[in-house]
């Protein structure tokens, strides 16, 4: 009895592990297989104007921004376009490796929606493995302190939230792969702009 009741308590906590072990943003598993049309679909945002449905010409702005996909090099699909994360608004570039596994989410944001994004990965992911401060300072010389927070998980999967991105104006939320980061390190910045449509 004692031994069944080991066992059953391992595979519980093995299995409660690994679920957490995944990252993911409106049902995309990072890491995990999807389509572009999966892609398209979770990222979708209602059309309102003003609490409202939009109107027709809305309409047509709305559907021009909204996260489409398209064929990128070697058989990778990337999607960009607005979606929302913590109800903020976010440009997003996401990539779908050539093995069909989701291998990146990478959104842009409002600085001054920093916190509460922080407070939703937050609670979604748990508290961040790292923290990292520092400063940064702008093209006039004003500094500003700067915050870093990753969700690292054993399986290689990691989230990174930086306060300040390119501008003290914007944020970003880079959900990566191993594969990615590894891509976008060796290549740098032209890996990235030949990836974006």
């Amino acid at each position: 009895m004692r031994v069944s009741f080991l066992l059953f308590a391992l595979f519980w906590f093995a299995s409660a592990a690994s679920a957490n072990d995944g990252l993911e943003l409106k049902g995309l598993m990072l890491g995990g297989e999807v389509t572009t049309v999966q892609v398209e679909q979770s990222l979708a945002t209602p059309c309102e104007q003003f609490g409202k449905p939009c109107d027709e010409t809305w309409k047509g702005i709305h559907d021009h921004m909204k996260v489409s996909c398209g064929d990128g090099s070697d058989g990778v699909k990337v999607c960009n376009g607005t979606t929302t994360i913590a109800g903020v608004s976010a440009d997003a570039n996401v990539v779908i490796g050539s093995d069909g596994r989701l291998q990146r989410i990478f959104l842009t944001v409002g600085s001054d929606s920093f916190d509460v994004i922080a407070d939703e990965l937050s609670k979604k992911f748990g508290r961040p493995s790292t923290v990292k401060h520092s400063v940064v300072q702008n093209g006039f010389g004003a500094t500003y302190a700067q915050v870093e927070f990753v969700w690292q998980r054993v399986n290689g999967l990691s989230v990174l939230l930086t306060k300040y991105a390119s501008d003290v104006d914007h944020s970003t939320i880079y959900f990566s792969t191993k594969q990615d980061r590894q891509l976008m390190s060796g290549s740098g910045a032209d890996s990235k702009r030949s990836e974006d449509m």
